[in-house]
């Protein structure tokens, strides 16, 4: 749906719907942190078709500093875009470039987000893809936030289960009083709240340092997002928790955290395994000991190999079985089912299909 994503297609679908759907005009669709444009992108698919808006008017307005960063490298390597920026480097033409055929409903400011004030207009929905600082959640929070309709206005946080970003999360709780929960996007880190009550000018409601969080606040906070998001979530927040104690200089309680994550079968879910193979590559993974973690995700194609002689067990995903699947050097071949716990004898040899007798019932399974 883009050619230029850090955004999912689920996310992209989702603000695509929300914007033909569920936006009525009755305030401004405010996005912050649009990069090269794919939410924008599916606001615009979205407002084409809504049936309720005027096709003549402008209703989003874009916020950036439309600065280049090198890490914006990954999403662009192979294509007119690879190298072709210096660090800091405006590149706010190419962004309109990307969304020219829905330029017209976007008023588009290369803005400091630390500072930039709104015009007062009511918003009806707001798009966050930009609290990588806490400056930022301050002052948009301060300036932005008031001018969300009760009971009609959503925020949607792109981030909000980023591990690296989890004081969204805190955040949030701290602002509980005025939004509910509505949603998760699957496989995503996007989280969707709607405001129900009308928010006073809160510049000083989250501290400036990270320090100044308090363990008992940071477990508060995590507990009322473990109480209000699916549990296939779970992982992720735990991880936040962890990274958060780690900012605040309780490593060895962050560390223990990794360590039980991974005792549960649910943080082979793709979503935490990705943000995990992130955090290795940083200094934190290190010190979180995240690289010594006895885990192998191996490739159903190659699974009969199943023991590199450093391998003790093995835990995969079976995508004919549809199936987290467990076993270990004394077990093999015997696998356990880590949903349904169910244990399954392989059949040695067997291929296309494979062969599994369950032991509990005695059926066996072909894939």
């Amino acid at each position: 749906m883009s050619d230029f994503a850090a955004t999912s297609r689920q996310e992209q679908r989702y603000c695509q719907l929300f914007a033909s759907k569920v936006f009525t005009g009755l305030g401004r669709i405010v996005e912050f942190g649009p990069w090269l444009g794919s939410l924008t992108k599916a606001l615009g698919r979205g407002l084409a078709v809504n049936p309720r808006i005027k096709k003549d008017l402008s209703y989003v307005d874009a916020f950036d500093r439309f600065q280049w960063d090198s890490f914006m490298e990954m999403w662009v390597q192979g294509s007119h875009l690879a190298d072709k920026y210096r660090d800091a480097e405006i590149f706010v033409d190419e962004y309109k470039n990307q969304i020219r055929d829905f330029l017209e409903y976007v008023n588009v400011y290369v803005a400091d987000l630390e500072q930039q004030g709104w015009s007062g207009q009511p918003i009806e929905l707001l798009v966050n893809d930009a609290w990588k600082t806490v400056p930022i959640v301050r002052n948009t929070v301060s300036k932005f936030f008031p001018y969300l309709i009760p009971g009609r206005s959503h925020v949607i946080h792109q981030d909000y289960l980023w591990i690296t970003e989890s004081f969204i999360q805190i955040a949030m709780y701290r602002l509980r009083e005025y939004f509910e929960f509505r949603s998760w996007i699957p496989e995503a880190t996007m989280v969707v709240f709607r405001c129900v009550k009308e928010l006073p000018e809160l510049g000083n409601f989250f501290p400036e340092e990270y320090w100044e969080l308090s363990q008992d606040e940071i477990e508060e906070a995590h507990q009322w997002n473990l109480s209000i998001l699916p549990v296939v979530t779970h992982p992720c927040l735990k991880a936040s928790k962890a990274w958060m104690l780690a900012q605040v200089g309780e490593e060895e309680a962050a560390r223990l955290i990794f360590q039980d994550i991974e005792s549960d079968w649910r943080s082979l879910e793709t979503l935490f395994q990705f943000q995990k193979s992130v955090l290795c590559k940083m200094d934190f993974g290190q010190s979180m000991q995240l690289q010594d973690l006895d885990w192998c995700l191996k490739d159903c194609s190659s699974w009969e190999d199943a023991f590199p002689q450093e391998m003790k067990e093995l835990k995969y995903l079976d995508g004919a079985m549809n199936a987290w699947l467990w076993t270990s050097r004394e077990l093999y071949p015997t696998f356990i089912d880590l949903a349904s716990e169910r244990r399954l004898h392989y059949e040695l040899g067997s291929s296309r299909p494979r062969r599994f007798k369950c032991e509990e019932t005695g059926e066996w399974l072909q894939c």
